[in-house]
């Protein structure tokens, strides 16, 4: 399969057979609340002082995305926005479209099925809100621009997370409930967002939620990617 990973790609826990093939549909939400685990073993048993810059967190999700999906480099780091409003902006995490795969990281005609913007919050250090938003709004671009799926991570030690009480109420971050929350961009326009995934038990914490323009639909994949191999004789 060339630059596929037909070994790993065989051995997914998320995967369905048919006569003529398999398909597998990676739960992207559920493998972004691993960073909970990725911060743990960085932290190597001291979280109360434990210290690491976001950027950090990117290298290590990608290899664990790229882990579960059938291509070594599908998931780019940082990548420049060709396609929206905002072309020199970044994104944290994408992962491109599998024929894309072979495309210069660099190339302004990269596809992309997914959107990752990560906020995180350690040893004492504060989050605006007004940050969060920013993301959010590149985001949305990215939705309409590309097509894609987006999600928003936020991630830190609850002592923490609690302190910014704007983003608590905004983000409902003690409610157990998963109902779409309806908000608005600085700009006025209208988004939503669903909470897919989260690891509340311990530290760190970790909220995933996927962002859209439009009201959620109870059909809507949360995850959105799935690929198939198929004998050909």
């Amino acid at each position: 399969m060339g630059l596929i990973s037909l070994v790993d790609f065989c051995e997914s826990l998320y995967k369905s057979h048919d006569p003529h093939g398999l398909s597998i549909t990676p739960d992207i939400p559920k493998l972004l609340e691993e960073l909970h685990s990725i911060v743990r073993r960085l932290a190597k048993g001291n979280l109360d002082a434990f210290y690491v810059q976001e950027r950090s967190l990117y290298q290590p999700l990608k290899e664990l995305l790229e882990y579960h999906l059938p291509a070594r480099n599908l998931v780019m780091i940082e990548n420049a926005l060709h396609k929206t409003a905002f072309p020199t902006q970044r994104t944290d995490l994408a992962i491109r479209r599998l024929g894309h795969v072979q495309q210069s990281r660099l190339s302004c005609n990269i596809e992309c099925s997914h959107f990752i913007e990560i906020k995180s919050v350690f040893f004492g250090e504060t989050l605006r809100l007004a940050a969060i938003q920013e993301d959010f709004a590149k985001l949305l671009r990215c939705e309409q621009s590309y097509s894609a799926i987006c999600f928003f991570v936020l991630t830190g030690l609850e002592a923490d997370l609690m302190k910014s009480h704007g983003i608590v109420k905004v983000l409902q971050l003690q409610s157990e409930k998963k109902l779409p929350l309806r908000l608005k961009t600085n700009d006025g326009d209208l988004f939503w967002l669903t909470r897919v995934g989260a690891v509340l038990k311990s530290d760190p914490m970790v909220f995933i939620w996927r962002i859209t323009r439009s009201p959620p639909d109870s059909s809507l994949q949360s995850s959105g990617c799935s690929y198939s191999i198929f004998q050909k004789h």
